[in-house]
């Protein structure tokens, strides 16, 4: 059967491959006596969604299998992606929209690795707290990082029971017997390390009770 434009669409081929895990198909054109084939590689899923039979296709077949393939290609790209480093859902997307594919095929195919196991943005936040933490990083710095990080809101509301147990006034006494040896005599040196820590993400008070009572003979 032709489309109205003379366009007779010939799904020629379908071939399993990786074990049955991605699906090749090939499909010719034809209008008079011009001729064109096209590949399309599709997860087994998808396949079976979209129910293709070998044979004539309909133009919405067509396009339907057009988007199938183009998404299938924006999870490759996704597993490509994660296999540098975990990435939050937020942040993956915007990495794979920057290798051509649109917003809604990005969204979709990070949604997809979520829901298959290969993103998990509540063990990778406790990761990167573990990093954070090894850098003596105050609370007020860690969060901005992971909120950097692009994790979803659901993510980040863990991060207070995350950082509960940690004490951070410890953290900043070891930090400034690391970068400074101990609190500076001198009043500007002292404001000038209060600044730095700060910075690293501590309250002042918790700055404040760090210097508090240090025994001289640690310095």
């Amino acid at each position: 059967m032709e489309s109205g434009n003379g366009l007779r669409i010939l799904l020629r081929s379908v071939r399993a491959q990786n074990g049955g895990e991605q699906i090749a198909l090939s499909v010719t054109l034809e209008s008079g006596e011009q001729s064109e084939t096209r590949s399309f590689l599709l997860t087994a899923g998808q396949y079976c969604e979209l129910r293709l039979q070998k044979g004539e296709l309909t133009e919405e077949e067509l396009d339907a299998l057009e988007r199938a393939s183009r998404l299938y290609g924006a999870i490759r790209c996704g597993e490509n992606l994660l296999s540098y480093g975990a990435n939050s859902v937020r942040t993956l997307t915007g990495k794979i929209m920057r290798h051509g594919y649109s917003g809604e095929e990005a969204a979709e195919a990070a949604a997809y690795l979520e829901s298959i196991g290969l993103i998990n943005e509540v063990s990778d936040m406790e990761r990167e707290v573990e990093k954070c933490l090894r850098k003596y990083w105050g609370a007020e710095r860690i969060r901005s990082h992971l909120w950097s990080r692009g994790y979803s809101r659901e993510t980040l509301e863990q991060v207070p029971r995350t950082l509960e147990e940690v004490d951070f006034v410890e953290n900043c006494r070891c930090l400034i017997r690391k970068h400074f040896g101990g609190p500076p005599e001198n009043r500007e040196e002292r404001d000038r390390m209060t600044a730095s820590l700060y910075r690293y993400g501590y309250r002042f008070e918790e700055i404040k009770r760090a210097m508090r009572g240090w025994d001289r003979s640690e310095l």
